[in-house]
């Protein structure tokens, strides 16, 4: 609050010194035109603010010396005139400024940040109940099932990021324009948007007849198992068309700042999932049994759901105007370009972890299950970073595309800091009641030591994960994204060869230390490449250079 209170002060002493300075300027150039015999000239203005402002008033200042005090008598109307719109500017600014603005950067930094956070955590806590709803279901059907369910669980993770690249771009092109208030260029980025999602599932139906290149790839044993697992990844691949279009549509209804509709329509969504699961698993009534495959024909259509209730939604209470003509290319490839990069980091790291999975099985065969257990628990503190990391990306996004880079990085860091401290509890509470709550999952008392001991190693570092997403957050608003990527190669990539060389010598502790300093690393980094994109942000804006497309 004292931050935002601070900044509309400074605005406001800004316009008090523009329209000073424009008044000395106004009646050096009025008494150099008397002498040529011309007209004088309308008063100029600062683009700098105060900054700007204190450099006019020196060279007014000489102005005002060199023509003396003749000016006072012609122009004392329109100098009067002036002072009492510096002083209307002086208690207005930050008023009018204000007026100006989309709602959501009206708010304090603090009050927007829970405004997009609330509903975002709740949404990503609702979206966990798909694959629960799932395994619920399959696990009835027998071993064999449940195993080929669980084996294309990191297949799924992939999905879902393949088709959020588009989803990351959205939300930032979106955000840009809210913060113009460009209302009528919303139309044509969720058009493009909608495009790249359809080329994006055209790109998915490609690697279905593929899908047993991934199943051999985990060295399924059973003929039983792979065979419905294969049938389950074919199904999940060839309705993934929920997943492309309902991940853009929110992504723009991200943009606006405004998750509360979304979550009503994740809500439905997974109660349409609840229902439809046993009705397509179990074949009941006029459905046909699917088995395994049924729990991805249930998921697709209930993000089919989603997919009108947002596009509704979005054309309905956003007045959003979508022009169906053919696409923007250099738009679509603008989109690409800036969410490919995290979703392709999304990838790395998950990809980096099965890696990492192989080392933990030559040493412990129990350890590889202890951290499985352990990020059951991580996933609770993850979710509410991820809100931290959209709203990150909506408020700078917004400030970027309201010309303001200033108020961008002061947003930014605000966030950062909030989301930072806001998951300390979250540690200290998972690594005072790890025993028991590891306790609640398994009964295996050396599975159980060993999920314990993951956990303080990592809880300690949650902090840092937040850090990490809300820095991301705020890469993305600034539709800057490489650096993302480039971290995420260097760092997850380097814990393969970092676990594989600790391991042998001090165990399984040698791949906890790998995944916390490595941690710690990535987080700084990325914390520092942010702090070097806001400066020259803040320097291209100073030089009258375009922030955003």
């Amino acid at each position: 609050f004292a931050r935002d209170d601070a900044m509309r002060s400074r605005d406001a002493r800004g316009a008090r010194a523009r329209a000073g300075d424009a008044c000395g300027a106004r009646q050096g150039r009025g008494t150099r035109a008397r002498a040529v015999g011309c007209a004088p000239s309308a008063p100029p203005t600062s683009v700098f603010g105060a900054r700007g402002a204190r450099e006019d008033a020196s060279a007014s200042s000489s102005t005002r010396a060199r023509d003396g005090r003749g000016c006072a008598r012609v122009d004392r109307g329109w100098c009067a005139s002036a002072h009492a719109s510096a002083r209307a500017d002086a208690n207005g600014a930050g008023d009018s400024q204000e007026e100006d603005l989309p709602e959501l950067l009206k708010m304090s930094t603090t009050r927007a940040i829970w405004y997009v956070g609330w509903p975002t955590t709740v949404i990503g806590l609702l979206r966990s109940l798909f694959p629960l709803t799932d395994t619920f279901w399959v696990g009835k059907l027998g071993i064999d099932d449940l195993s080929a369910l669980c084996s294309n669980a990191f297949a799924g993770w992939m999905l879902y990021l393949v088709c959020a690249i588009v989803g990351y771009g959205v939300h930032s092109k979106v955000s840009a324009r809210v913060g113009a208030k460009d209302y009528k260029a919303i139309g044509a980025v969720l058009r493009d948007g909608l495009y790249g999602a359809l080329f994006t599932y055209f790109a998915l139906l490609a690697l279905v007849p593929h899908t047993t290149l991934y199943t051999k790839t985990l060295g399924i044993a059973s003929a039983a198992t792979f065979a419905v697992a294969q049938q389950h990844l074919q199904a999940s691949l060839i309705g993934s068309i929920g997943v492309c279009f309902s991940n853009v549509l929110e992504a723009t209804l991200r943009g606006f700042g405004s998750m509360k509709p979304a979550l009503w329509v994740t809500l439905l969504m997974v109660a349409c999932n609840v229902v439809l699961d046993p009705l397509f698993i179990f074949g009941v009534g006029p459905f046909p049994e699917l088995g395994v495959a049924g729990a991805a024909v249930g998921t697709s259509i209930a993000n089919c759901v989603g997919i009108v209730l947002y596009y509704r939604m979005l054309v309905k209470d956003f007045k959003v105007q979508v022009p169906w003509t053919r696409p923007n290319w250099k738009a679509l490839k603008d989109i690409v370009m800036v969410g490919g990069p995290v979703a392709v980091a999304g990838i790395v790291f998950a990809m980096v972890y099965v890696g990492m999975g192989r080392t933990l099985n030559s040493v412990d065969p129990l350890a590889i299950t202890a951290m499985g257990l352990g990020q059951q628990f991580e996933n609770i503190p993850f979710t509410v970073t991820e809100a931290f990391r959209i709203g990150a990306s909506t408020i700078v996004g917004q400030w970027m595309g309201a010309r303001n880079a200033t108020r961008a990085r002061d947003a930014g860091w605000s966030a950062i800091r909030i989301a930072s401290l806001a998951l300390i509890p979250f540690g200290i509470f998972f690594m005072i009641f790890a025993p028991q709550l590891v306790g609640m999952l398994t009964q295996n008392a050396e599975v159980a030591s060993r999920a314990v001991t993951y956990m303080y190693w990592n809880f300690p570092l949650v902090s840092f994960m937040a850090l990490e997403c809300a820095v991301e957050g705020a890469f993305t608003g600034t539709g800057v994204t490489y650096p993302v990527l480039v971290c995420a190669l260097l760092l997850n990539l380097s814990r393969l060869p970092l676990a594989a060389t600790l391991a042998p010598q001090y165990g399984v502790a040698g791949v906890w230390f790998t995944i916390a300093i490595t941690q710690i690393i990535k987080s700084l980094l990325k914390t520092v490449w942010l702090r070097k994109l806001f400066n020259d942000l803040i320097a291209d804006e100073r030089a009258g250079k375009r922030l955003v497309e």
